[in-house]
């Protein structure tokens, strides 16, 4: 799939992306390092799925994963629900079902149809999370690059 990610999240990303017919969403540090706003190592990868997509794609995606579902996150303008999920090798990344329909930029990267989360959401709630877990200094570098990519445009 895409060349940028990190050996262990290339399959589960890519079934993901083929099971959903290209129907997700790359969200938090991966849609970034995707833009090239950051360039750090990530080590983890959240993955949004519209509530629509959600409901048509989940008995597909129910034998290649097993999802745990986590809390409902509501900051108004961000309204998903969370869910742990793993691969049968035991990869573990999050998915974010959309409820309110978030808005994401649609982009090619290296010739593939790339649905990513809006940087300006992906502040805000990087924002969010430091507040609430301030001891994530990796959040401070990014909301730094993410303003100063946001002040270029």
């Amino acid at each position: 799939m895409l060349s940028i990610l990190k050996k262990d999240f290339k399959k589960p990303i890519e079934d993901f992306y083929n099971i959903t017919e290209g129907n997700v969403i790359f969200s938090g540090s991966l849609s970034l390092k995707l833009l090239g706003i950051i360039d750090r190592e990530i080590n983890d990868f959240d993955l949004n799925i519209t509530l629509d997509n959600w409901i048509k794609y989940k008995t597909k995606l129910d034998p290649i994963f097993k999802f745990y579902p986590g809390v409902r996150l509501n900051y108004g303008w961000f309204v998903v629900d969370t869910y742990t999920c793993f691969t049968n090798t035991n990869k573990q990344f999050h998915v974010f079902v959309d409820i309110i329909g978030q808005e994401y930029m649609e982009i090619y990267i290296e010739g593939i149809k790339c649905k990513l989360l809006n940087p300006e959401l992906v502040l805000k709630h990087k924002d969010i999370i430091l507040k609430e877990e301030s001891y994530l200094t990796k959040h401070v570098s990014d909301i730094k690059l993410i303003k100063n990519y946001l002040n270029e445009k």
